[in-house]
């Protein structure tokens, strides 16, 4: 468009010198003098004036947005997690060069996607193929994580007010359970919540992707 713009331009510059470039003169002290074209043309022409809010968009941002939503296309497939690893490397690597540009628009939402397919990557890796239920435990990374992010009240009467309850511990939660044994107590994600902490970590990266796309201007 900035091409086109300038052609426009040019243009209308080369009929307003076939207009104004003949050299207007007038008497100063019995000497004839030339306006400068400067003079003749200033107040005569005001280039366009832009939206400030209007995002400057630089390939770098695009290809970071369509990284994550190659992600997000997979969801509403059979995938397998071989296949979730090589996309999440495009998407990783697509969103580190956009954070070299200064410029970049709409980068934290794409982080926060980023990040929350790279934890459900690593709990699918860590739990979702474990035979046994207590081998999805807190000692593991992922898990910890996920029991950060989706936090559940226990023992909640000990804690506090109700109010504080819902401000420590936002909805949605994730249900575990308690392993013991001689050795150590531990708390654990059951197979039965696996599926669902995978969907609540998708569903945070699709809602992050959405506020990309609105920062970006493809709505």
């Amino acid at each position: 468009m900035g091409k086109r713009w300038l052609g426009f331009g040019l243009g209308w510059l080369a009929l307003s010198y076939g207009v104004v470039a003949v050299p207007v003169e007038y008497q100063t002290q019995g000497k004839a003098q030339t306006v400068p074209l400067v003079q003749q043309l200033q107040g005569k022409f005001q280039p366009p004036a832009y939206l400030t809010e209007t995002p400057i968009l630089t390939t770098a941002d695009l290809e970071a947005l369509d990284a994550i939503e190659a992600l997000n296309s997979l969801l509403g497939t059979e995938f397998s997690l071989f296949e979730y690893g090589l996309a999440l490397q495009q998407a990783r690597a697509a969103i580190g060069k956009a954070l070299l540009d200064p410029t970049t628009v709409g980068i934290q939402p794409l982080q926060t996607a980023l990040a929350a397919h790279t934890l459900a990557y690593d709990f699918w890796q860590t739990c979702y193929l474990q035979p046994q239920d207590f081998l999805c435990d807190e000692n593991r990374p992922a898990v910890a994580a996920v029991l950060r992010l989706y936090a559940k009240p226990r023992m909640a009467e000990k804690i506090g007010s109700p109010a504080e309850i819902a401000v420590k511990f936002p909805k949605p939660w994730v249900n575990t359970r308690i392993h013991v044994s001689l050795r150590e107590t531990v708390e654990y994600i059951p197979a039965a919540e696996h599926q669902r902490v995978l969907r609540l970590l998708w569903t945070r990266a699709l809602q992050e992707t959405e506020k990309a796309r609105v920062a970006l201007g493809r709505l």
